[in-house]
């Protein structure tokens, strides 16, 4: 496949045929650029395995420093688009499931699912550029919006991401001004496939 370096992890293929308001060229671009963060993965996962062979076998320097903070970059650059990308595909989605877990974990957060979304919304339009990720907490059963511009630093530990809207500029400056990204995420959030979501809170 085009953009993978042989090792572990494999570009998956997603159909977005389905997300209206998306350019075919801006998901081509995207999904090349979620490509070569695999192929990254692996090239550093080789080099990893170079540098501490098997008894005998000569080593090659490492900078592991430098090395664990690129696996978490490219680690979570392929994990956050999968999880992107399979989100999406239901145009005119009307929101989740109002008796599932999801509803339930944002009740619980926010008041109700629609101040939840505002929530969220909000989000969309703040300056910078990065992440709106959901994380919920398995234990406790609530949802936490997050803002993350380096998504190698600030997913925080014990919440399971159960949907990540990619806000970088890459992802929808052929379709939309920097202005008008809320616009952008509007369309994202009435594609998202619910039902995928809500089995992530599962």
């Amino acid at each position: 496949m085009p953009g993978q370096a042989n090792g572990p992890y494999e570009a998956r293929e997603f159909d977005l045929t389905a997300v209206t308001g998306l350019s075919a060229r801006a998901v081509d671009i995207h999904l090349e650029l979620y490509r070569g963060y695999v192929k990254s993965l692996n090239m550093l996962l080789a080099e990893q395995r170079a540098a501490f062979p098997a008894a005998g076998e000569p080593a090659t320097p490492l900078d592991l420093a430098a090395h664990t903070r690129r696996f978490a970059f490219e680690h979570n650059g392929v994990v956050l688009h999968e999880l992107f990308f399979e989100a999406l595909g239901a145009p005119g989605g009307s929101g989740p499931d109002k008796h599932g877990r999801l509803a339930d974990a944002a009740s619980r957060s926010f008041g109700s699912p629609e101040q939840w979304m505002q929530h969220a919304a909000a989000l969309s339009k703040l300056r910078g550029i990065g992440w709106i990720v959901v994380m919920h907490d398995p234990v406790r059963n609530v949802l936490y919006n997050a803002w993350i511009d380096l998504h190698h630093l600030s997913v925080p530990a014990n919440l399971r991401v159960v949907l990540a809207l990619d806000l970088w500029e890459h992802a929808y400056l052929l379709d939309f001004a920097p202005a008008q990204r809320g616009n952008y995420f509007q369309l994202l959030w009435s594609s998202v496939d619910w039902s995928k979501v809500e089995q992530r809170c599962g």
